[in-house]
């Protein structure tokens, strides 16, 4: 059976009183060890085979809340250097820096054709009133006869600019065509006769925008060839605002 709840003297307190609380001449010629014997047994029996609880009280009024706690640590910021959006499967931002990352997802290739043309997925757009930096790397591969050209080009105003390009390959005078531009539409390209079969053309530049807009990396083969040029997938296009 159930003990009884919250009684005002424990078991082992009452049997304290009776060894030691008992007036030893309690009704006057009484057996006081065997009353206190007696009384032991009783204790015992009120405790072990007392009546079941009965149901709980109603619940008391609210306490006091608590003290306010101390204030948790602070937030740790999140690494600007992680890309923050994916904003489509060929174009990285992270805005934190400023930074656009384009890649080229599919082959661009270009057969009997010497007109520049935007390479597919090259192209980013840029504020006006602020300056950025950019780099195109590009991996190609063409017959020698065909060859390669590129440029930097777009429909974004432009206050300055300045910017390399040259172009690296398997054949002979591996460095071709290098040169420095102040205006969009510098082209780098190689010549029939020492074009390797493989390359890799880059330009690296600053600009300063007055006129929101597109910047673009173009590719067209340097002398029509039924052989295509092909700028390849991974190549790159990376434009970070300085300013």
């Amino acid at each position: 059976m159930p003990e009884v709840a919250n009684p005002m003297f424990t078991q082992d307190d009452i049997d304290r009183k009776i060894d030691t609380e008992l007036p030893p001449n309690i009704l006057g010629s009484v057996n006081v060890p065997h009353l206190q014997e007696l009384l032991h047994e009783i204790n015992a029996a009120i405790f072990t085979t007392g009546g079941t609880v009965g149901p709980p009280g109603p619940q008391g009024p609210q306490g006091d809340p608590g003290l306010t706690g101390p204030p948790g640590p602070t937030a740790v910021s999140a690494d600007p250097g992680n890309i923050a959006k994916l904003g489509s499967d060929n174009l990285i931002f992270v805005p934190d820096t400023g930074t656009q990352v384009s890649c080229v997802i599919n082959d661009f290739s270009v057969t009997n054709n010497t007109a520049l043309a935007d390479i597919v997925d090259l192209s980013l757009n840029l504020q006006a009133g602020h300056v950025y930096s950019f780099t195109a790397e590009l991996f190609v591969t063409n017959s020698p006869q065909g060859g390669t050209k590129a440029a930097v080009n777009g429909s974004v105003g432009v206050d300055v600019v300045i910017y390399d390009g040259w172009i690296f390959d398997t054949g002979q005078a591996q460095i071709k065509s290098y040169n420095q531009f102040n205006a969009l539409g510098g082209v780098v390209y190689t010549s029939g006769g020492t074009t390797g079969t493989t390359g890799h053309i880059t330009f690296k530049g600053t600009i300063k925008v007055n006129t929101s807009g597109t910047l673009s990396i173009q590719f067209a083969q340097n002398q029509s060839n039924n052989t295509a040029s092909v700028v390849k997938a991974g190549s790159y296009f990376v434009v970070t605002r300085l300013t």
